[in-house]
């Protein structure tokens, strides 16, 4: 089907692309497609930080939309400044904050760290090269270093280290 355009712009135009993909196409580099959106800035209340919001929704038969994941632009507490988080919902239907981002600090938590007993026992490197998963199952606490060869697939991972704790 391609592009069919729905509006002209002077720098642009609004369509539609294929059969359900809303396209903004710029004419120029300098000015790229954009899309805006806000809140009146008279009826942000001070724990108001949410401007814009963007989700992935399964629709039901019954016409409800369940959120699966999305991001959210926004402001920080004292309204100074921009704030970028990225959600996702569980596996038992609630949401989780994954990411977030301003000016002064990235918060990723680690996606790749496994639970055992509710407790987070595996950490990666930034890189995601390494990964050290702490065990207390020999009655001594010692992290077991691996060489995840870029790959979560445990199988496919080397012990490389061992980084026990000495007691006080």
């Amino acid at each position: 089907m391609g592009f069919t355009k729905l509006h002209d712009m002077p720098e642009g135009e609004i369509g539609v692309y294929d059969d359900n993909e809303l396209a903004v196409e710029s004419r120029t580099v300098s000015d790229p497609a954009a899309f805006r959106g806000a809140v009146n800035a008279d009826v942000l209340a001070d724990n108001d930080f949410n401007l814009v919001k963007f989700t992935g929704n399964l629709r039901r038969s019954d016409g409800r939309h369940e959120e699966y994941g999305g991001y959210r632009v926004g402001l920080t507490g004292n309204h100074k400044g921009g704030t970028l988080r990225l959600e996702v919902r569980d596996e038992d239907g609630s949401k989780k904050e994954v990411a977030y981002f301003d000016a002064n600090t990235a918060f990723i938590p680690n996606l790749q760290a496994t639970q055992s007993a509710g407790k987070v026992t595996r950490f990666y490197t930034d890189g995601g090269k390494f990964c050290i998963n702490w065990q207390d199952d020999t009655g001594k606490v010692t992290g077991i270093v691996y060489d995840t060869k870029g790959t979560t697939d445990e199988s496919k991972w080397i012990a490389v280290g061992r980084v026990p704790i000495e007691y006080f």
